[in-house]
């Protein structure tokens, strides 16, 4: 009985087939790493996308701080200064010379559309979304942009 005869495979045809998918695999890495940049750069590049506490006085931003992110903020006007700081997702107004330190009596905001208000100072410390926190959208707490010192509306609750 004749020996049977298999074919065999051609030399380096496994190694030209490894080359080949391993090409494949860092080819598709290649693009969603392209694709991950791209949507990035879409996205303006910040990667917080959480509340933003806009601390305006007289009516202009003088500071955003991202919820996410402990920070302070030493905001100093004609009348005085104060302290903002964010500490564990909140944001509260630690210090302030103004008579009665009533803005440092508010507790500590979290959440779009609360506000921290220190009157004679004229500043606000509002909770926007990240995605308005540098826009000009009439602010929740007067109805109107703030422009001037003169837009400066209180409510009591």
């Amino acid at each position: 009985m004749p020996a049977e005869h298999t074919p065999s495979q051609a030399p380096g045809k496994t190694q030209r087939s490894a080359i080949g998918s391993f090409l494949v695999i860092a080819s598709v890495l290649a693009v969603a790493l392209v694709a991950m940049l791209v949507m990035q750069v879409v996205q303006g590049g910040d990667a917080s996308s959480g509340p933003v506490a806009k601390v305006t006085s007289y009516g202009e931003v003088v500071a955003q701080l991202p919820l996410d992110k402990d920070s302070r903020q030493v905001v100093v006007c004609d009348e005085g200064t104060n302290t903002v700081v964010v500490e564990d997702g909140a944001v509260h107004i630690e210090d302030a010379d103004c008579s009665g330190g009533d803005c440092m009596k508010q507790g500590a905001i979290d959440q779009p559309g609360n506000l921290l208000v220190c009157l004679p100072h004229q500043l606000i410390v509002e909770i926007v979304p990240a995605e308005r926190a540098g826009s000009r959208e009439p602010s929740v707490y007067t109805g109107r942009e703030q422009v001037g010192a003169d837009d400066i509306d209180v409510v009591a609750r």
